[in-house]
């Protein structure tokens, strides 16, 4: 398997698991929000919250277009001796 089919693989898990999440998490906050429970409702956010954190790393900002590809306009400063004359 190739590094680039290996990759999607990989991608289509991730966002398997994040849809099975966000699933998890509307239901926990409308259970919480019918039992009158700010412990579940609250849960919820949490579980939003890491959600978040583990699918916005997944979107590469580089392969966005419209960006410069540049390292120094990506705010990432490297040596004059490392760059290719």
């Amino acid at each position: 398997m190739s590094t680039s089919a290996l990759y999607e693989h990989l991608r289509s898990r991730l966002y398997l698991a994040l849809a099975l999440n966000a699933a998890i998490i509307v239901a926990e906050f409308i259970g919480g929000w019918v039992l009158d429970s700010i412990g579940l409702m609250s849960d919820a956010g949490h579980n939003f919250v890491d959600q978040a954190r583990s699918f916005l790393p997944s979107m590469p900002i580089s392969s966005r277009p419209g960006l410069p590809q540049k390292p120094e306009h990506l705010g990432i400063i490297e040596p004059a001796s490392l760059r290719p004359s």
